[in-house]
């Protein structure tokens, strides 16, 4: 499965953090044959926030189905999304 097009950018924390400061949210979805990414949920999350924000750009990742035996399929994928946090 090829996958393109996350751009996560910077996101405001009302804390005090290093400029270097990063945090990690698992996330769950199901990539689609038809091309959908559907049943997004947070694995392991950070803040509500933030959670959103990762929910949000996973939902926008267009991808190329993966398949078997030639025919395009469904798969459940856990990613890690590493946010920049400013």
């Amino acid at each position: 499965m090829k996958v393109t097009g996350i751009d996560l950018g910077a996101l405001e924390v009302k804390d005090n953090l290093p400029a270097t400061a990063k945090g990690i949210v698992l996330v769950s979805a199901i990539f689609e044959s038809d091309g959908r990414i559907t049943d997004i949920k947070i694995v392991r999350g950070i803040s509500t926030k933030l959670d959103s924000k990762a929910m949000i750009q996973v939902s926008k990742i267009k991808f190329t189905p993966a398949k078997k035996n030639g025919k395009p399929v469904s798969v459940r994928m856990i990613m890690e999304i590493t946010l920049p946090l400013q």
